[in-house]
């Protein structure tokens, strides 16, 4: 969760059905802005870990995106533990639209 306070909030104008994630629990909405994948959800546990998948994904160029494990990256971090299955299917929703961009 302290992850989530530092991940640069997504601009209220980008909040929108266009870049809602369908699937998730709680509202998740991602865009791309000036290069970089950006997110907000209201859930501060789902704002930790999208804080976690987007310092890597912004790492990495949109080919490595498509190819790269988030899943097993959570494991390695070992947050997906912590993630009831509703939430985890949330994830996978965001995973598969990170993957996207």
């Amino acid at each position: 969760m302290l992850a989530g306070k530092a991940l640069p909030a997504l601009p209220e104008p980008q909040r929108t059905a266009q870049h809602s994630v369908e699937g998730c629990e709680s509202p998740v909405w991602l865009a791309v802005i000036e290069g970089q994948i950006m997110a907000y959800s209201p859930s501060k546990v789902i704002r930790g870990v999208l804080a976690v998948l987007l310092e890597r994904a912004n790492t990495l160029t949109s080919e490595e995106r498509e190819v790269f494990d988030f899943a097993a990256y959570l494991e390695t971090c070992q947050l997906s533990r912590y993630l009831s299955q509703s939430r985890g299917n949330g994830i996978n929703a965001v995973i598969k639209a990170i993957s996207k961009y």
